[in-house]
């Protein structure tokens, strides 16, 4: 009986990939860019809470000329300066306003999609867990 060998698994490679700060580097990264496309999406789909006053609403119809309900998205500065980093998503500092409250009214907004939506917390772990999963099974093919 003979047995033919049609792969080599390279356990050294591995081991080396998974302590090599570039795939975490790679990977943090991956992260940040779908949090930042995921929470801009989140503020131009009208998905922040609470909703707007009825008030805030008729002040923005008739002077800023917006017909919108969406919170945060009066002139899209804040959604446009949601970034991906190295070390994660920025964007405009009066955010942290709206995410802790620190406003005019005390209303808390959390616009950063991870944090307000747990399914799509969900949905991106899993693709990131998944690439990571591919990335050791690549290792391990070469």
């Amino acid at each position: 009986m003979e047995i033919e060998i049609t792969r080599y698994i390279r356990i050294d490679k591995l081991i080396r990939n998974i302590t090599d700060n570039s795939l975490k580097d790679e990977i943090r990264a991956q992260f940040a860019k779908d949090v930042a496309t995921s929470s801009k999406k989140f503020i131009r789909d009208g998905k922040v809470t609470p909703k707007l006053k009825k008030s805030t609403i008729r002040i923005r119809k008739k002077y800023f000329d917006v017909s919108h309900e969406k919170p945060l998205l009066r002139q899209e500065h804040l959604v446009n300066s949601i970034q991906a980093t190295p070390s994660g998503v920025k964007y405009l500092s009066y955010g942290n306003n709206h995410r802790l409250g620190d406003n005019r009214n005390g209303t808390v907004r959390e616009f950063i999609s991870i944090r307000a939506d747990e399914s799509e917390k969900e949905r991106i772990l899993n693709k990131i867990k998944q690439k990571y999963v591919n990335k050791i099974k690549d290792t391990l093919r070469k």
